[in-house]
């Protein structure tokens, strides 16, 4: 039964795309920058006794629902992006746009994780809160939103920098041809 909620192949395979290409390796420097960094945002947001307020977290509740939606339509697009991904199994340029893809939907899919985690996160901070918009939420939510937001906010950058990278190597595929002068 729990299978079907299971998140772990999400962020196995997240994990997986913070790799240095010329060595195949995990990077240490993206896990940093990808985990630790944020980790270290809430922490030192928790250190300076920041808490966030009820009308701030509602901001981030609305706005993390809604990357939500946006990132499942871009889940789709991948897909169709994929479906015209045909050719020759040994062309180079053919494998990096799979592994592109691959990458992208894994990174994606934990982005939308990450989203649905900050919905909850928030939504329970302000349960039973009330409706004064000053209130403040409390040090542990504070710390989860602001490392979940500074996780976001980067892996939604490392995507668009996949996707420009794959949409840059489309138009190289499909330069128009010159006009030969008559």
């Amino acid at each position: 039964m729990l299978r079907k909620i299971d998140v772990t192949p999400i962020l196995r395979d997240h994990i997986q795309t913070l790799r240095d290409y010329k060595t195949d390796k995990l990077s240490y420097s993206d896990l940093l920058l990808f985990f630790f960094l944020p980790i270290v945002l809430g922490g030192v947001a928790i250190w300076k006794d920041v808490q966030i307020r009820a009308i701030a977290a509602t901001g981030l509740l609305t706005a993390s629902a809604l990357f939500v939606a946006l990132l499942l339509n871009l889940l789709v697009m991948v897909l169709a992006f994929l479906r015209t991904t045909q050719g020759d199994p040994t062309d180079q340029s053919l494998q990096l746009r799979k592994t592109l893809l691959r990458e992208i939907t894994a990174n994606l899919s934990f982005s939308i994780l990450v989203a649905l985690v900050l919905v909850a996160t928030a939504l329970t901070a302000l349960f039973g809160l009330g409706d004064d918009k000053d209130l403040k939420i409390g040090r542990a939510p504070t710390f989860l939103l602001i490392t979940g937001a500074s996780i976001l906010v980067l892996n939604l950058l490392m995507i668009l920098r996949r996707m420009y990278i794959l949409i840059l190597k489309e138009f190289d595929l499909h330069k128009r041809p010159k006009k030969v002068a008559s």
